[in-house]
Parts: structure tokens; sequence; C-alpha cells
């Protein structure tokens, strides 16, 4: 089915006429030849058309006029023929794309998939039974957690799998280097779902060089009780700190009152932390409720890194 600019419906003075026209032209003056060697895709220089594969189906693009046909299958939906955004990154991609070679330190897994991008990473992550999802997050401040946004943070409610938010300043490529585990700070409110991540602690105790337990009293009935659970929290962070200890892991403790996750973010910084590591729900969560506030504000909120741990499977009985 042939394509014209009047299919993307737009206004007489759209913004969005310019850029489209702007790439079907730089397509017309682009080398087919080269399009195809630079992507390794083939190409027919008699018919004059790009081969591309895209969600299981092969198409065929014209050059110069930029016609998509598809070969007979049984997807029975066509985006780079029905759906203008996928003719426009079709395009994006012939003009700009390129291969990139692995360097063969890690095993990667490499899907174009169609949709909410957040549900389409879950839903791969669901499929291939991943260990780990990891994501970046680039900026400070407000910029950060308008950066972060939609994607990471909808995927971060969404994944029941576990999630590490890679937070960076946007001066390094580098986002999970070898200091990492330098020193890692743990949230708990003493539940069996919010020590999950000790777990992570005992699996990479070689690797683990420090680690700070926090928890904050968010609620009590009044000063006497505030204290008694200040006291209780002290108790039984001594216990955890001894068990760091016996793994040859420095390991210290801070408890306070007030708001959790505001707590944790500035805790972060004054300890200067490499990656804060917290189950993504606590005690008292709603069974099947993926995250909890504190996991969620602190997501958002916080300047370092983080490790997300689901706990679906643990009871707080």
């Amino acid at each position: 089915m042939a394509f014209s600019i009047n299919d993307l419906n737009y206004e007489k003075d759209s913004k969005e006429r310019m850029p489209w026209e702007h790439y079907t032209e730089e397509f017309g003056k682009a080398d087919p030849a080269e399009i195809a060697g630079r992507l390794s895709i083939p190409y027919d220089e008699e018919k004059k058309e790009l081969t591309l594969k895209f969600l299981g189906t092969v198409y065929h693009i014209s050059w110069p006029d930029f016609q998509v046909t598809h070969e007979e299958d049984d997807m029975g939906f066509y985006p780079l023929e029905e759906m203008h955004y996928a003719k426009i990154l079709t395009i994006r991609f012939l003009l700009n794309g390129a291969i990139v070679q692995g360097s063969g330190k890690y095993k990667t897994y490499r899907e174009m998939p169609w949709g909410e991008v957040f549900e389409e990473i879950t839903r791969v992550g669901d499929d291939k039974e991943v260990d780990l999802t990891l994501v970046a997050s680039h900026g400070k401040g407000f910029f950060r957690s308008a950066l972060l946004g939609s994607t990471t943070f909808d995927l971060a409610r969404s994944s029941k799998r576990p999630l590490f938010v890679a937070k960076t300043d946007g001066d390094s490529d580098n986002i999970a280097d070898d200091d990492m585990l330098r020193k890692l700070m743990i949230p708990t409110d003493f539940s069996k779902k919010s020590l999950v991540a000790l777990n992570l602690i005992r699996s990479l105790r070689e690797h683990v060089a420090e680690v700070v337990f926090v928890h904050v009293v968010e609620r009590s009935r009044n000063q006497s009780d505030l204290e008694s659970k200040l006291l209780n929290a002290e108790l039984r962070m001594e216990e955890l700190v001894a068990e760091m200890k016996l793994f040859g892991i420095k390991a210290s403790y801070l408890v306070d009152k007030g708001a959790a996750s505001k707590k944790i973010c500035r805790w972060a910084e004054e300890e200067n932390v490499s990656m804060i590591a917290m189950t993504k729900t606590g005690a008292g969560l709603v069974k099947g409720l993926v995250m909890g506030a504190t996991a969620q504000n602190v997501t958002l909120n916080s300047e370092r890194s983080l490790l997300l741990l689901p706990a679906d499977e643990v009871s707080n009985d």
C-alpha cells in the first residue's frame, strides 16, 4: 500500500510536517548500498529495495521513495505500513543506525518489542526469566526525577524481578563499575521481607567491603513508645552488625525517627554509600502490592544507585 504525507493527518502548519519531509528527502539522497552495508541488511539493486525484519515480519522498503510492503505471514498487524510513528522510527534507523559489535564481556539478548516500554521490558524479563533488569537514570535533583519519570518508575512499580537503577551524573558511560559494592546501605523495618537484602550480602560477602543498616521509626503512640521502639531497633541492629563482622565485613547502623524515605536519602549522601539495596515492600503492605511508598520515594529522590528486590514469596509471619 502506497504511503504519502497525507496519511499522517498533519495540519497545514504542523511542526511535525517538516521532520517527515526532511527524513524522506534525506532518504532519497542517501546511498542504499551504504545503508545496507552499514546495517548488514539485504539490498536488491535491481528492484531498488532494502529488506528489514521487524517484530517477526519481513518488510521491503523501496528507494528512493520509501514505499513499504511486507512478505505474507500470519502476524495480521504491520506497523511499518500502518503506523506513522513506526515509519519515522524506521527511516531514522536507516539513515542514522549502526551495528554495534559485542565486546564478548557480557552475554546479551536483543529484542525489539512494540508497546508501552515498561510493560514490554517486564514481559521480556518474565519470558526470559532474567535474574536482573538494569536501567540508567541521569541528572540530579528535579531533573533526575523528571528523567527517571515514566519508564523506570513504572518498571520499578510493575516488575516482580530484581531491578538495578544506576544513577549517574551523565559524565560517565560506566553505570556498573567495580566500586558498586564498596559500601552498601540496607534499609530495614525488621520484617522478613525487608531483610531479603541480607541474602544478597551473604552471597556477595567476598566482594562487599562495608554495610550500613538503617531503620526509621515513623509512627509511635507517645514519647515512651518512641523511646522503646528506638531502643529495640538498636538492639536488633547490633545483631545484624555482629553477623556482618562474622563475614569479615565492616558494618554500622543508623536509627532515628521521622519520614523513612527522607532519612534514607539523606543518610545515603552523608555516608557516601555506593548503592542502596532494599526490598520493594516491607511489613504491613497489602498482599499483591508490588512496591511500597518508601521504596517509591527513595527511587525517585535518592542520588545513589539503587537495587530494588522483590519479596513476593516471603511471608512476614
